[in-house]
């Protein structure tokens, strides 16, 4: 477990320190038609991720629906994640309110976010809840005015376990569509 998460967060700085130099070096263009992201935008987005926890690795679906707010130098965005995974027989339904604070560099718009919510796993005709909390930190890599590549890095305290409490790491790469502003 401490190898696999060693491993994903080393992935996630990566592609942090790949992308967001990458982005500010475009700043240099001209910036009258870079991309904004701005107060009063509404994300939509879907994303895929792969967990590891413990010795199990599974992929997760997950829909987004977010709004951001000014608020000072950046922007403050509202979110809520549903999210379904299927690990073996057992079906996995969550749903994550996340609050995020972000400020944009050019085109690019990295974040940190605090979230939790509530899983239900259903086994046959058993079901179990779980209270996730923790952090996110990741990046909006704007393409154009209303479209949105998104990398997320989640770190997870899972409470209420039957077993044990135990900590999950999320690695998410998306899509999203950003209207109005």
């Amino acid at each position: 477990m401490v190898m696999e998460a060693a491993v994903i967060k080393a992935l996630v700085i990566a592609i942090m320190l790949i992308a967001i130099p990458g982005v500010a070096s475009a700043q240099k263009r001209d910036t009258a038609h870079m991309p904004e992201l701005r107060s009063g935008a509404i994300e939509i987005g879907m994303a895929g991720s792969l967990t590891a926890v413990e010795t199990v690795s599974y992929a997760t679906l997950t829909l987004r629906l977010g709004r951001f707010f000014g608020l000072g130098p950046g922007l403050l965005s509202v979110e809520c994640d549903g999210s379904y995974s299927r690990i073996g027989s057992l079906d996995r339904l969550e749903i994550s309110p996340l609050i995020t604070f972000s400020h944009g560099f050019g085109s690019a718009y990295p974040y940190i976010g605090i979230g939790g919510g509530l899983r239900e796993e259903f086994f046959g005709s058993f079901s179990q809840a779980q209270y996730p909390i923790g952090v996110d930190i990741g990046v909006r890599l704007l393409a154009a005015d209303n479209l949105a590549i998104r990398m997320d890095y989640e770190f997870r305290r899972l409470l209420s376990d039957p077993v044990a409490d135990y900590s999950e790491h999320r690695l998410m790469l998306g899509i999203s569509v950003l209207l109005g502003d």
